[in-house]
């Protein structure tokens, strides 16, 4: 996953960033890289040739995604109530 800030920034620079960041995403490099780069400039330049063939990369490897931790029931604590308030304090 990819975040991009559009902003006041010209649409081509958005562009940009969302091809480098699938670049990085999927950790393309040298050739592969560029191969993907030319071929999602070029989509987007010229829609009806977007049926680039891109040759799959044999040496890429899908980065495992972090682990997440769902939230323990001690961390979703429910307010206590005024008169338990009193004893507490």
């Amino acid at each position: 996953m990819i975040a991009i800030r559009r902003g006041d920034r010209p649409f081509a620079a958005v562009q940009g960033d969302v091809i480098e960041g699938v670049v990085v995403a999927n950790s393309l490099v040298g050739e592969q890289a560029e191969q993907f780069r030319r071929a999602a400039w070029s989509a987007l330049e010229f829609p009806a040739r977007a049926a680039v063939r891109v040759i799959p990369a044999q040496a890429v490897r899908p980065v495992p995604l972090p682990q997440r931790r769902l939230p323990s029931q001690r961390s979703r604590r429910r307010p206590v109530p005024e008169e338990l308030n009193e004893r507490v304090a």
